[in-house]
């Protein structure tokens, strides 16, 4: 008989009484057709997890959060874990080796999606967020031509939504090195309207930059910064708790963030 299988850590508690039964003629014959032998603990898991996703999908947001609890911890503190060294958000680069462990943690937790579509539960999406962790990245001639490598530093990325406006304000947070030491920021303002379970389309509104000097210090290179924030198009949500939200766009970037404590 074969061990369980680690996937996230130790085995949830409500999978530690699940009976291995051996495999039956048929299935034997319809997971084995690759030449491997077929792992039935990991089917089990598979279909536990959606038939968790299935029966609470219409819970209230505190209640669906609260019952997937265990099966996503394990894999949220990998990814915390492998996060916990990242700077600027990643915007910077990256070695290869902790990109690849970041998306391979990524997608371990986005296999714990608590809800089947995100989208008919946006309630989980209202409020503040930081970002955490982003495949954009700003290098090369970009970053000097923004000034982002002696001029200007990145601070905090935040993210409101207002669900029931279906309206998000995005702020990135800049710290000026010349005419002084001052504080900047991009404000980034978009509506947003479900397209499918578990996409949104993304319409920008506006964008202002604050105060007078920092205008001024992005004035020739404005487009190039709009490129990088520029929200517009579409956004799948990935996974979304009470604690993180993980999103990928129509641009091939991902996302992570972090709810803000109230």
């Amino acid at each position: 008989m074969l061990p369980p299988p680690k996937v996230f850590g130790d085995i949830p508690d409500f999978l530690a009484g699940l009976e291995r039964r051996p495999l039956q003629r048929g299935q034997v014959e319809s997971h084995n057709s690759s030449g491997r032998r077929p792992f039935i603990y990991h089917q089990t898991l598979r279909r536990h997890c959606f038939r968790i996703q299935r029966t609470h999908a219409l819970d209230t947001p505190v209640e669906a959060t609260t019952r997937v609890q265990n099966v996503d911890n394990d894999a949220k503190r990998n990814l915390l874990a492998a996060l916990s060294s990242v700077q600027d958000n990643g915007m910077y680069g990256l070695e290869v080796h902790q990109r690849e462990e970041i998306l391979k943690r990524i997608k371990e937790l986005e296999a714990c999606n608590p809800l089947e579509a995100p989208t008919e539960h946006l309630d989980q999406c209202q409020g503040s967020w930081h970002l955490l962790f982003s495949t954009v990245t700003i290098l090369g001639r970009r970053r000097i031509k923004l000034g982002l490598k002696n001029i200007v530093n990145i601070g905090e990325l935040t993210q409101h939504i207002d669900t029931v406006s279906r309206h998000t304000v995005n702020v990135v947070n800049f710290d000026i090195l010349v005419f002084g030491k001052f504080k900047g920021s991009l404000t980034i303002e978009a509506s947003y309207e479900p397209v499918s379970p578990h996409r949104v389309a993304i319409k920008l509104e506006k964008a202002t930059l604050l105060p007078a000097q920092f205008q001024q210090l992005f004035q020739k290179n404005y487009d190039m910064l709009m490129d990088i924030f520029n929200p517009e198009g579409w956004l799948d949500i990935t996974f979304v708790d009470a604690q993180l939200r993980v999103g990928r766009d129509d641009k091939g970037n991902v996302f992570v963030l972090e709810r803000e404590q109230s």
